[in-house]
């Protein structure tokens, strides 16, 4: 490049951005141009709040016609102020009877409305922070549910056994909350004896080794906050007559595992019962090859005739699990996958940062979980929607091209997964490109530039020197501003 009469070829790719002259296109001599993007640290006159949530709202349970309250404080300088969205729409509470914002921030609602019809307060809720001149930060989201047991998804079914073999009779409900699981025989409460008889944690109710004691009718009664439900009733029926249940059998299951999706950390049981003569031997096998409870953490164990139990579950037990049932007459297995879901967290958080007008600035945020969260970013609490200026690179990071003082403000970056949702925020200061030279030996701008060949797919540019050189000049930079628009974007850096 010759600084003494410069001259540039300039290709684009794709379709090509009008030009307007003069002024639409300009060089700029500036040794700080080099890095192309600000990641410098905070100056003695840019100081960054500490402005941050508290507290966040979390999923929760609401009871019909009963108060609720979702949670929200917000720290900063001066005091936040609060606001609350629904399903992505700010709340308008000024002389709302049923709703209001405490003190602190939260939302309180004196009776949760919910009629089959009419559920305006179910939802996905969000609040929102701002402080004047600094921006807007937007919570995680929770759902606010309304407690509901509307019907059962399984229930007892009639068995025949022989004494000596196991019944399982299959219990669960659709229930917000999950609902708790009590049994009766004949219509009255049961009895449990505990050295023969279980309630699995899925709600079923085992009995081993049956005795013609155990005949009758069995139901059970699912219950949560909202309400109660008694299922059908599941006969038992006993039968021993000359000869019967002596024959050799293969194993059959009564109950098998199945398919679950659990979240990291949480327990889960994969229910398995067999019957057959000889008494079929249950063990079990993770992709293939034989569990050994032994040789495992405290977290593995069997319970009641051969279900599998899996304490504070984690990511390396995710898997195919076959439980097998074996005796002299045969071998049978039934299998089921354990899908593992992990709650998104952050490996990289963005960071405050100020940067100059024109200038790109780049917002870093990588997010982990299971299965891979959606990345969504917000600035001052509104989506960005990509585009020439604001694009996303390098995964999930956040690039901003060619800085205008409307930019600056509160990004967050939002990872979200089935497991749950996170966020995090970071806040831009745009200072004016004079603050950059202020008190510099610095070349002044560099003159007579001019198109001296325009295509649809490139410009030929040339300029000469600046009139005041103080100091050396190291490179000149060139930007591109479309007609109508304030955003200059760089094009050309050294």
């Amino acid at each position: 490049m010759d600084v003494t009469g410069g001259g540039l070829s300039w290709r684009g790719h794709g379709p090509a951005c009008p030009v307007a002259f003069p002024g639409a296109i300009a060089g700029g001599a500036d040794a700080e141009h080099r890095k192309g993007f600000s990641d410098r640290g905070p100056s003695d006159n840019v100081f960054f709040p500490d402005f941050r949530f508290l507290e966040e709202p979390s999923d929760m349970v609401a009871i019909k016609d009963s108060p609720a309250m979702l949670n929200c404080s917000a720290a900063g300088d001066p005091e936040p102020t609060i606001e609350w969205k629904r399903e992505g729409s700010l709340l308008q509470l000024d002389g709302d009877p049923r709703r209001s914002i405490l003190s602190n921030g939260s939302l309180f609602l004196r009776s949760v409305h919910h009629t089959r019809t009419e559920r305006p307060d179910e939802g996905v809720y969000q609040c929102l922070a701002t402080i004047p001149n600094v921006g807007t930060i937007l919570s995680r989201s929770a759902k606010l549910q309304v407690a509901a047991l509307p019907r059962f998804e399984e229930q007892p079914r009639d068995m025949r056994l022989f004494p000596g073999q196991t019944a399982y009779f299959p219990c669960s409900a659709f229930a917000v909350p999950s609902a708790s699981v009590v049994w009766l025989k004949d219509q009255q409460p049961l009895q449990l004896d505990p050295s023969r008889m279980l309630v699995l944690p899925s709600g079923a109710l085992e009995i081993d080794g049956v005795q013609t004691t155990d005949e009758g009718a069995y139901q059970c009664t699912a219950y949560n906050a909202d309400k109660n439900r008694i299922s059908s009733a599941g006969n038992l029926f006993v039968s021993l007559s000359y000869g019967e249940g002596s024959e050799i059998s293969a194993p059959i299951f009564v109950a098998a595992p199945r398919n679950i999706v659990v979240v990291k950390g949480t327990n889960m049981t994969l229910d398995c019962a067999a019957n057959g003569n000889p008494r079929p031997n249950l063990t079990w096998l993770k992709d293939g090859v034989t569990i050994d409870m032994s040789l495992l953490d405290s977290r593995f164990r069997k319970v009641g005739v051969g279900s599998l139990q899996i304490e504070n579950i984690q990511e390396a037990d995710e898997g195919t699990y076959m439980c097998r049932a074996e005796n002299h007459e045969d071998s049978v297995d039934a299998s089921a996958t354990i899908e593992i879901q992990v709650p998104p967290r952050f490996r990289k958080k963005p960071k405050n940062k100020f940067a100059y007008e024109k200038e790109d600035v780049e917002f870093e945020c990588e997010v982990y979980g299971k299965p891979e969260p959606s990345v969504q970013w917000f600035r001052n609490g509104e989506a960005i929607i990509q585009s020439e200026y604001f694009q996303i690179v390098n995964g999930n990071s956040l690039r901003i091209l060619g800085l205008v003082d409307s930019d600056r403000g509160m990004y967050q970056c939002f990872g979200s997964n089935p497991a749950g949702n996170v966020q995090t925020s970071a806040q831009l200061v745009v200072l004016d490109p004079g603050e950059l030279h202020r008190g510099k030996n610095v070349p002044s701008a560099p003159r007579e530039v001019m198109a001296r060949l325009v295509s649809t797919r490139f410009a030929t540019l040339s300029w000469t020197v600046p009139e005041k050189v103080d100091g050396s000049i190291l490179a000149y930079s060139v930007y591109y501003k479309e007609e109508g628009s304030s955003r200059s974007v760089v094009v050309l850096e050294p």
